[in-house]
């Protein structure tokens, strides 16, 4: 068994951050955000804890629960910039589709949209951190 010393992790984060940190005239890092109640509370660490700058990013789902634009609305009242990437719903209902009969998951395109959406934006804008709240690769594979 193998203890894990969260006093050196939470070191080694803070010296990425410092890595990446700006004087706050620019967003120095990105949080992909679903309207989730963790992504909300990364997002007012990030901001609160750790001093950095954060540019939320979303993908709209096809039909966006209650909960969830509350949920974003919260992140923006408390005065975070958010950008919402959300394609047309025609090809929206063909990938549902697919991810349907092919992969046996009609939720499909938010689980890619939620994971690749925030990489294009951090692309378009150039900002090279991301701060993700799970592992994508290691929670669903691929």
């Amino acid at each position: 068994h193998q203890s894990i010393d969260w006093s050196k992790r939470e070191s080694d984060f803070r010296v990425i951050l410092d890595r990446y940190r700006g004087d706050g005239s620019n967003y120095d890092c990105i949080i992909p955000v679903s309207g989730g109640k963790d992504s909300c509370y990364q997002a007012l660490t990030m901001r609160d804890k750790y001093g950095m700058t954060p540019l939320c990013v979303t993908h709209t789902p096809c039909e966006l629960t209650d909960v969830g634009l509350k949920n974003l609305n919260f992140l923006r009242d408390q005065g975070f910039d958010l950008i919402q990437v959300s394609g047309n719903r025609k090809n929206y209902r063909e990938l549902v589709r697919i991810g349907f009969f092919k992969l046996g998951d009609c939720c499909w395109p938010e689980h890619i949209g939620i994971f690749t959406a925030p990489v294009r934006i951090a692309v378009n804008y150039k900002i090279p951190l991301l701060i993700w709240g799970e592992n994508s690769q290691f929670e669903y594979g691929g």
